[in-house]
């Protein structure tokens, strides 16, 4: 071998010993950034991990839900159509309706339940209502309807009354005889009177014993958030 030969094949394995360094290199912060990532994903999931309390009442209420609606499959036969036609109907975009404003005297309505019994908010004065605007193919609509049920099991001997007002794209309401039958609460084919579906459903509309509306709200309630807003109400005197 020559000395020209013995320094290029030097060369060489100089150079690869670099590229093999490089890549090592390259290897061990790939690994080193992978760790960082999954330490910071566990973490960070770890943070938003609810207390176990929170965590068991969740289980709860969807344990709840799913004996309301999924026992024998009535829920899937009964929403199974209407799901599809809701949600089309949910991707359209619409205007928000203005509806009645809170901190104010509440229009004047009547309901209509499923038995065909009228109901006037004159007729329920001193007591705190609550209008519920539901549809069949609407989950989170179903997710706080137990929860719903429940309280106003609770309470409804200290004057505490809610309707379920189901929108006219849900399913019959021959069709809905069991999920009548299981609530502590009627539901009503339709109102009339200036409460509209806000953004969507549900919506929610709480009046109080003095007739004025107290809340206003698209979109589902958590339980306690359910509890602050009615349990104070309920305490509140009844107007003379």
């Amino acid at each position: 071998m020559t000395g020209h030969e013995g320094t290029k094949n030097s060369d060489g394995v100089l150079n690869a010993s670099r590229e093999g360094a490089k890549r090592m290199i390259v290897w061990l912060w790939a690994a080193s950034f992978s760790m960082v990532c999954c330490q910071s994903v566990f973490v960070a999931t770890q943070r938003l991990k609810p207390p176990l309390r929170q965590r068991m009442r969740h289980v709860d209420s969807r344990r709840r839900a799913a004996q309301l609606w999924g026992e024998g499959g009535f829920g899937m036969r009964m929403i199974g159509t209407a799901a599809l036609l809701g949600a089309l109907a949910a991707s359209v975009a619409s205007p928000v309706a203005a509806g009645p404003k809170v901190g104010r005297a509440a229009p004047d309505f009547v309901i209509t339940t499923f038995d065909k019994k009228k109901v006037s908010l004159a007729e329920l004065r001193g007591k705190v209502v609550v209008i519920n605007h539901w549809a069949t193919w609407c989950g989170p609509c179903k997710a706080e309807m137990p929860m719903m049920s429940a309280m106003h099991a609770r309470y409804k001997q200290f004057g505490f009354e809610i309707f379920g007002v189901t929108t006219q794209d849900s399913v019959q309401p021959s069709a809905l005889k069991k999920v009548a039958a299981v609530l502590s609460y009627p539901l009503a084919r339709g109102i009339k009177g200036d409460y509209p579906i806000l953004s969507g459903v549900p919506t929610t509309y709480v009046i109080d014993r003095a007739g004025m509306l107290r809340a206003a709200k698209a979109g589902s309630f958590e339980t306690q958030e359910f509890i602050d807003l009615i349990v104070p109400l309920l305490k509140e005197p009844t107007p003379e």
